[in-house]
């Protein structure tokens, strides 16, 4: 619980992994915001939608851990300004971690300060 006392009281913002317009339109709803706006209730801190999609990467069901690397590359764009927020980005699933590494990779290249994640599921 020493991470959710540092997360409350640090400043941090969660941010959410942004769905693809097509699977957004598909599934009527962002699984990764929901959770991050459930997070703000336990957590007292803003949700940002801080990252938009800039290319549709292929479902990674299936996808060995090199594919999904491969898939999820360059994905990802700045929505706004970035610099020195401090990040938790929030995740529904996460499997090989290229999602949120990819995430996080944008994120600190526009300048922000740091980046965690929080995933609601991940494999073992």
């Amino acid at each position: 619980m020493e991470i959710v006392r540092y997360w409350s009281s640090g400043g941090f913002v969660l941010v959410p992994i942004p769905l693809a317009k097509r699977r957004l339109r598909w599934r009527g709803f962002n699984q990764a915001l929901i959770a991050a706006r459930c997070l703000k209730e336990c957590l007292g801190v803003e949700v940002l939608e801080a990252l938009t999609r800039k290319k549709e990467a292929p479902p990674r069901a299936g996808l060995d851990r090199r594919q999904r690397w491969l898939s999820i590359q360059g994905a990802f764009r700045p929505a706004g300004d970035c610099r020195d927020l401090k990040v938790i980005l929030v995740d529904d699933v996460v499997t090989s971690g290229a999602t949120v590494k990819e995430a996080a990779r944008t994120l600190l290249r526009a300048g922000a300060y740091q980046v965690w994640y929080a995933g609601v599921c991940g494999a073992v």
